[in-house]
């Protein structure tokens, strides 16, 4: 590997090994529904890709092992936020009908506020 520019295979190998770290930490956080740092956590690791994926190596078939496990990771996680959003989705949907229908009735009982009925004791 010349050393104009491209990063070692040292240098590759720790910043393979910190993206599988980030990795772990990102889908325990999902586990916990910390997903501030979620979000922090997939930005350390976009740049950490970036910088794997401009300087690679010719990887062997571990290191390859090591990827495809990464990339399958990530689509696991990526797929459990689609399911995710889906879910809170439909769950924020039913709220904003239920909040439409009880609008409906407002009006008929805003109406009838501050006044005594036939039921109030007049004291």
């Amino acid at each position: 590997m010349s050393d104009r520019g491209v990063m070692n295979e040292a240098m590759w190998a720790r910043l393979l090994t910190a993206a599988e770290t980030l990795v772990t930490e990102e889908a325990l956080q999902l586990r916990v529904g910390d997903f501030s740092a979620v979000a922090a956590t997939q930005a350390r690791i976009g740049s950490i890709f970036e910088r794997l994926v401009s300087g690679a190596p010719t990887a062997g078939a571990a290191e390859r092992a090591r990827v495809a496990d990464l990339n399958e990771r990530r689509n696991a996680t990526a797929a459990w936020l689609r399911a995710e959003l889906g879910r809170v989705g439909a769950e924020l949907g039913a709220a904003r009908r239920r909040t439409r229908e009880l609008a409906r009735f407002t009006p008929a009982y805003a109406a009838t506020a501050g006044r005594a009925t036939r039921w109030e004791a007049v004291g």
